[in-house]
């Protein structure tokens, strides 16, 4: 099922952000406020929203507040003026419209191809519909434990056992599903799910991203 939403972690990991970051994007009102959803213990994004808030941050050095915040104003205008079916497919990443609609020219001086920060932030999406198909939780498996799909294998049980200093090929003796990729999804997975008491970083537990 391919996702309408993500969670604030989440966003923060397709736009290559912190999360005081994103929570910035909204607290600030720099993101159009269709892109999110506000509810009394968390925000929900769009995952488009990601793409937004990676692009104002990013070109801060370049671009003053302002006209950031009128480039993304244009685009979602742009957006939102496209039938029902082809606007929701965009905000979701499922699609990417027409090359001239991320195309803007704030001023006669610079000329903005928003196409690049889709792309970024939909190559990470990808890793996390990627991530949906290898673990789950289910509250009449192992108790609503994080497991890999399929099995009663804890996500967390094999990372403590890697982080150990067990092998890979060892683990595969007793859990031959395992594979690299899936190692790497759990990984993630423990990074935008911590358990209470550890840090809240992605950047921080997965070093590659």
């Amino acid at each position: 099922m391919h996702r309408s939403t993500v969670s604030t972690a989440e966003a923060a990991f397709l736009a290559g952000l912190s999360e005081r970051k994103i929570n910035q994007a909204v607290d600030d009102r720099i993101l159009p406020g269709n892109l999110y959803e506000k509810h009394a213990r968390n925000r929900r994004f769009t995952p488009m929203a990601a793409a937004f808030a990676k692009f104002y941050f990013d070109t801060e050095d370049i671009m003053v507040a302002n006209t950031r915040k009128t480039i993304l104003n244009t685009l979602l205008d742009r957006i939102q003026k496209l039938h029902e079916e082809d606007r929701n497919g965009i905000l979701m990443l499922r699609a990417t419209g027409r090359k001239k609609t991320w195309q803007i020219h704030p001023n006669e001086f610079i000329e903005i191809d928003f196409n690049s920060f889709i792309t970024d932030t939909k190559s990470r999406f990808k890793q996390l519909e990627e991530m949906d198909k290898v673990i789950e939780r289910n509250p009449s498996i192992m108790q609503g434990e994080a497991v890999f799909k399929g099995t009663r294998v804890p996500v967390h049980l094999v990372l403590e056992y890697l982080k150990a200093g067990e092998s890979l090929k060892a683990l595969q003796e007793d859990y031959p599903f395992l594979t690299e990729n899936k190692i790497e999804l759990a990984k993630l997975y423990n990074a935008l799910h911590p358990k209470r008491g550890r840090p809240k970083s992605v950047k921080l537990a997965h070093s590659d991203f």
